[in-house]
Parts: structure tokens; sequence; C-alpha cells
């Protein structure tokens, strides 16, 4: 194992199978945050990516007041607390395993003990803090940038769904990766995947009577169950059950995550 560019020897003294995972996942989540601040330092990230993410909620907020005044605007307002995630869940973790194509060193990934998709799941940890803060700072800088100082604040105790949808979301992304991996299409895929989100989700308005088929599509991705779950809890009705269909449909993803990344893995390893 490589760590800051030494070679780290598996502790001797203590080799038991589920120590010797758990050391090896520790090594895999440092690994994630080096790579994770060599490619995005801190004030790149707060010069570029963070006010791109504000603007973009304040425009969809915007829209919603044009389209149906101020409910409109809180209802687009919740919604883009969540989709400020997607940016740095299902959109950038498609690089995490096109950086080991791109500079060759997947082959050490199939080398190894620790199956590929446990790998990227411990490698896109920095990804998920991420697009929490990411969500943390538009409920906490547009709200009242848009006049809704006191819908952020009534917004914030749910911040813990939030962050679940941010998970979910992540786990979207590893499926997501693991298609990308030797198609050379993160990018595309990646934003693809973000906009369906945005379109079926219900996110930043109400879906369409006359477009059931969006509403079908929107039962089976990530972040849709877990903003009506926030957006019901703050009308004061039932949020439970909306939360664990979340749940559901991120551990889902998971497992699909698991099975493309394995179906890959073992394409490229007999090409």
């Amino acid at each position: 194992m490589i760590s800051r560019g030494i070679v780290v020897d598996e502790p001797e003294a203590w080799k038991t199978p589920m120590v010797l995972l758990f050391w090896r996942c520790r090594e895999a989540v440092r690994l994630g945050w080096v790579s994770y601040r060599a490619n995005n330092p801190i004030r790149v990230v707060a010069m570029t990516s963070a006010p791109r993410i504000a603007l973009q909620c304040i425009f969809f907020a915007l829209i919603g007041r044009l389209l149906d005044g101020p409910a409109g605007e809180r209802y687009a307002f919740i919604g883009c607390v969540a989709f400020a995630s997607l940016t740095s869940t299902l959109v950038a973790i498609c690089d995490v395993p096109m950086e080991d194509l791109w500079n060759e060193t997947y082959f050490r990934l199939q080398r190894g003990v620790i199956p590929p998709a446990l790998v990227y799941a411990c490698r896109v940890i920095p990804m998920v803090l991420e697009g929490f803060v990411e969500s943390v700072l538009v409920l906490v800088v547009c709200g009242p940038l848009l006049g809704l100082g006191r819908l952020s604040l009534s917004v914030a105790p749910y911040l813990p769904l939030y962050l679940l949808v941010t998970i979910t979301s992540a786990m979207g992304g590893l499926a997501v990766a693991g298609i990308a991996v030797g198609k050379r299409k993160d990018v595309l895929l990646g934003n693809l995947a973000a906009y369906v989100v945005l379109a079926a989700g219900a996110i930043v308005a109400p879906l369409p009577a006359s477009a059931q088929w969006l509403g079908i599509i929107g039962d089976i991705v990530p972040a849709r169950h877990g903003v009506q779950a926030i957006r019901s809890a703050l009308a004061g009705g039932p949020w439970l059950a909306q939360t664990l269909l979340e749940g559901i449909v991120g551990l889902c993803w998971l497992a699909v995550a698991i099975s493309v990344i394995t179906r890959s893995n073992r394409r490229i390893a007999t090409q």
C-alpha cells in the first residue's frame, strides 16, 4: 500500500481479517482525501463551485416565484438545497474510477485485496461531505439573499434528511461511475443523471399531471423521496415513509453500483 508517497506495510501484530479490512479501508479513505485535495483546492472550490451553486439556486428560486409566486419560490428553494449536493455526488464521483484509467493505475486496483466497489466507496467520502457542505451553503447564504431567512431557519432542523439525500445520490453516482468506466463518458453520464433527477424528481416544480411517465422515473431516482419528506414535514404532515423510501432507493442504487463496477472490472481485465 502506498500512502503519502511511502510504501506502507500492513500491520504485522494484529492481522485478523476484520482489522485488516478496516486498515485497508482506512488507507483507501486517506487516498481519497489526498486525491481530493490535489484535484480540488479549497480556494479554487470557493471561487468557482460555490458561487455557481449559489447562483443556480437563486435562478431556480426566482423562476419558481415567476411561475407560482411566493409558494413556488419556497417550493423551488427547498428542492435546490438538495440539488446543490448533486454536483459533487452524481457528477464528480464519476471522476473517481476514471482517474485510475487516466493515470493507468487501474491494473493495481484489480490486483488489490479489496473489491474495487469498496475502494471507490471509501474514496468518494470527501465528495459526499463536499455535497452536504454545498447544501448547507445554499441554505445559509441563498435563503437570506432571497428574503427566505425564516424558511431557512425552518428547514435547518431537517438537515439530517438533506444528508440522507446526499448519501443516496452518492450511491447513484457510484452506479453512474461504474457505467462510465472504460467508456470515457463520465462527464456526459454524470451531468445527464443530475438533470434526470432535476426533471423527474420534482425538485424545483411539481410534476405536471400530463407527464405521468416522469413520475415513474422520479420514483426510482435519488433525492425525490427525501425532498418530499422534507416538504411534508415542514407542512406538518407525515415524513417517515418517504424517508424510508429514500433510503431504499439509495440501497438499490448501491446494489446496482456494486454489480456494474464488478462487471466493468471483469470486462477490463479480459481486454
